[in-house]
């Protein structure tokens, strides 16, 4: 559930490394206080065992699908043309 509301519309934003470290910081509080612990390596270990993924990589998947639907889009209008040429330049760096 804290995920979904940590990532909620993340694949829109431009996010720095700094700002997924601040999400997967939180996300590692999460599981520290869910499993009453302060131990890093019990949290990641948690994680692991949870399939829980990394958030880096949370983001880059539900960038790329959406970057996906949106080129797919092909609405025809030329400023609509322009964001797609963006859209197809992020997926191409993921």
């Amino acid at each position: 559930m804290f995920c979904i509301v940590l990532l909620y519309g993340v694949e829109v934003c431009p996010l720095r490394k700094s700002h997924i470290e601040s999400l997967q910081f939180a996300v590692n509080g999460c599981f520290m206080k869910i499993f009453d612990t302060k131990c890093k390596e019990t949290v990641y270990e948690c994680v692991d065992v949870f399939g829980c993924f990394a958030v880096s990589n949370i983001v880059k998947q539900r960038k790329s699908k959406f970057l996906h639907k949106f080129v797919l889009l092909k609405k025809g209008a030329d400023l609509y043309d322009q964001f797609v040429s963006v859209a197809e330049r992020e997926l191409a760096a993921l």
